[in-house]
This record gives structure tokens, C-alpha cells and sequence, in this order.
């Protein structure tokens, strides 16, 4: 296959490997779509979690990568930031650690957590709350870096005790000491008080979305850990889930779409039908917004976005020690990051009382129109047995139990 060398330029700008580099944690993080020229298939998906194996690598010194031009403008800012944050070191007391001490770091908490008492762990979460309860942020008092670190270390700290006690739990249940019901009324405590503190943290968050830039600067300062990324993960989720509301909110925003949805967006609906129809039996009269999501659009009630911030938090409570998103040379290990969920679905939903859509968001976080890698062709083919005939009425809900309702 002749690549078209004009069509490349036209939409993608070449990034060199130094500039990459400098940011590849940004780009990383932001899932930046970058791509390589490939001899038969043209201009191919790169992905960036493969970045640490050419960088210092010379094998891989001539490769060109390229990033579309309307992505562009984040390779700015990033560099940008990173200038920033090269700037602040000089002045800050921060002290670098490497992944092995930051790792014995980390395992020296978990150890700590896992001598404590129930009560000990509560008080750890209420104090937390208490603490972040008193900070005044409003619409004119913007979340700065001291209290940005109060909410990592709050959200690092009280997903690590989840942790710990949901593993202690599902222990005892395997062992036959308690049953399920009883691991639930166990940790119910745990269960309202981390509640209680991120709908703390989200209100904190919910008044501007500007609250990200401060948490980006935190971000060199993670030690790379899965609580670090679960607290990335919980804060941008919160922003995004506040970006929406306020979108969905502007004045005739959704007539709008709803006026232009046949000759704008219907085609990219019948895509996904057409992917995804032969593997599951889905409502495809899709004519209407209303078709294609229950009850059309609208903004996330606050009760809804306090659960789905809870499961962000503990979306991935189940991974261990030992398990990457990343398997070497070889690419990804599918099989080894499918068990992570399972494991984090099993141990939400069996160990503690959150509701429905906390434990739907820890299993379903790889999903994409169920062509992920979770648990949901297990939890629809439960549909289908329990409802012969069972089709999907909609692409998306907002409802939970269209996903699950299954006992």
C-alpha cells in the first residue's frame, strides 16, 4: 500500500521522541491518540502505554510518530506545565522518590492499615472528612495546591483502607467465617463514612472545572501506584461529570441536537448497532434521541454522581500487587487485566452495601458498548436467562438496572 505522504501532513503534525519524552506522562495520562506509518496498513493507532519501550531504546531511535493536528494544542500545554512544574521544584520542598521506595512505602501503609481496628480505620475516613469539610472553596475560592494534596492523600489513604478491608472480608468469606450479608453489615460503617467523605471532596470539586490544572501539577509527584491512579482517575471523573451537567444545562443545547440528530448523529449510532448487533439483540429503530438513550438527554442527578464518584475511586480496589495494564514486548495481557475486574466487581459487590451504580461502575470501567473486557457479557447473558427473549432497548441509560437487576 503507497502511503499518501500529503494526506499525512494534511492531519498529522511528527512529534520527535525528545519532545515526547519530556511529556510522555501527560500524554499518557490524557490518552492522546498518537500513530506510526505502517508499511501495509498506512498510518496505524499507536498506543502510548508502549512509550516506555522506545524511548530508551536505540533499536527504535529513527521511529517517527505523529499526533493529529487538533490534538496539537495539548502538546503545548503539557509542555507548558511541565516548564511550570520544572520552575516550582526549584523553590519546593518536594523530595523525589524512586518506584522501589515508593512501593515500600506503600506496602509499609497497607501493613499499618491491616493492624488497626475497625474503629481506627473510621476514625482515619471521619477525620479526613472533618479536615476537608473546613476548607472554604466556592465559586471565587478555587481549590489551591495545599488543599489539592489534602484531597490525594484523603482519597490515597481511605481507598487503601477499602482496600485492605474488603481483601480481610473476602478472606473470612472464602474461609466460611462470615457469609456475604454478614461482610456487609461488617463494613457497612466503612461503607457510609467513605460515602460520606467523597461527596464531601465532589462538592468540593463541583464548583469549577478549573480544579484540574492544580491537580495536574500534583501529577509528577505521584508514586505511579494504582491508588495514585484511581485518585487521577476519581478527580478527572468528577470534573467531567461536572463539565457535563453544566453543558447539558445551556439553553436549548439539547433541542438543538435533538433538531439535528437525524442527519447529524443517527449514522454514528447505526455504526454501533452494526458492531455490536451480532453479538447482542439490541432495539435498533433508531430514530429519535430518545431511540438510542432512555429518556434522552440529561444531566446526572446529584445522588447518581456521588455513586458513580465512589465507584471511580475504587474502580480498580481489586487489582494486585503484581499486575500491570502493560505485559512487556509481547503487548497487552488480556487475560491478566480481565482479572482485575472481576476481582474488583467481586470484592464491591460482595463486601460492602454501595449501591448499584458504584459496583457497576467498578466492573464495567474497560467496557465500550460491550465490546470490552469486563464482566458484562456475563451479567447480560444472566439477563437472557432470567428474561427469555430479553433485547436492549437503548445504546445508553442512565439507569443501572438496564444493566443489571439480576439477583
Amino acid at each position: 500500500m503507497s502511503i499518501e505522504i500529503e494526506e499525512i501532513t494534511n492531519k498529522f503534525e511528527e512529534l520527535s521522541l525528545t519532545e515526547i519524552d519530556d511529556i510522555k506522562d501527560y500524554l499518557i495520562s490524557h490518552n492522546i491518540p498518537l500513530f506510526r506509518l505502517d508499511k501495509e496498513k498506512g498510518i496505524v493507532e499507536f498506543s502510548t502505554e508502549q512509550l516506555s519501550l522506545i524511548l530508551d531504546n536505540p533499536k527504535y531511535a529513527n521511529l517517527k510518530l505523529y499526533i493529529p493536528k487538533n490534538f496539537k494544542v495539548f502538546v503545548k500545554e503539557f509542555k507548558a506545565i511541565k516548564e511550570n512544574e520544572k520552575s516550582n521544584l526549584l523553590n519546593s520542598n518536594y523530595v523525589f522518590k524512586t518506584p522501589k521506595e515508593c512501593e515500600e512505602e506503600l506496602d509499609k501503609r497497607i501493613k499499618e492499615i491491616g493492624k488497626m481496628t475497625y474503629e481506627d480505620k473510621i476514625s482515619i475516613i471521619e477525620t479526613y472528612n472533618r479536615e476537608l469539610k473546613e476548607v472554604k472553596v466556592d465559586e471565587r475560592t478555587k481549590i489551591n495546591r495545599n488543599t489539592a494534596q489534602q484531597i490525594v492523600n484523603a482519597g490515597n489513604d481511605v481507598g487503601l483502607i477499602a482496600k485492605v478491608t474488603m481483601f480481610e472480608s473476602m478472606k473470612k468469606i472464602k474461609d466460611n467465617e462470615i457469609s456475604q450479608d454478614q461482610a456487609k453489615i461488617e463494613n457497612q460503617e466503612i461503607t457510609e463514612t467513605t460515602s460520606a467523605l467523597v461527596t464531601t471532596i465532589v462538592n468540593m470539586l463541583s464548583y469549577n472545572t478549573e480544579t484540574q490544572k492544580v491537580f495536574t501539577e500534583l501529577r509528577n509527584y505521584s508514586d505511579g501506584g494504582v491508588m495514585a491512579h484511581s485518585n487521577r482517575v476519581f478527580i478527572s471523573y468528577v470534573n467531567f461529570l461536572t463539565f457535563y451537567n453544566n453543558l447539558i444545562k445551556r439553553r436549548h443545547l439539547v433541542h438543538n441536537i435533538r433538531t439535528v440528530y437525524e442527519k447529524v448523529y443517527e449514522k454514528y449510532y447505526d455504526k454501533i448497532i452494526e458492531t455490536v448487533g451480532g453479538k447482542y439483540k439490541i432495539y435498533d429503530n433508531l430514530k429519535t434521541v430518545e431511540d438510542c438513550i432512555d429518556q434522552g438527554i440529561k444531566s446526572v442527578e446529584e445522588q447518581e454522581m456521588y455513586s458513580y464518584s465512589v465507584g471511580a475511586l475504587l474502580h480498580d480496589v481489586g487489582k494486585v500487587k503484581d499486575l500491570d495494564y502493560f505485559e512487556g514486548a509481547d503487548g497487552r495481557d488480556y487475560e491478566r487485566i480481565k482479572k482485575h475486574l472481576f476481582n474488583s466487581y467481586k470484592l464491591v459487590s460482595q463486601t460492602s452495601e454501595y449501591p448499584l451504580e458504584v459496583i457497576l461502575t467498578v466492573a464495567l470501567h474497560h467496557e465500550y458498548y460491550g465490546l470490552g473486557y469486563g464482566p458484562y457479557e456475563k451479567l447480560h447473558n444472566m439477563k437472557v436467562e432470567k428474561y427469555q427473549g430479553f433485547q436492549i432497548q437503548r445504546i445508553m441509560s442512565y439507569n443501572a438496572k438496564a444493566i443489571d437487576d439480576c439477583d
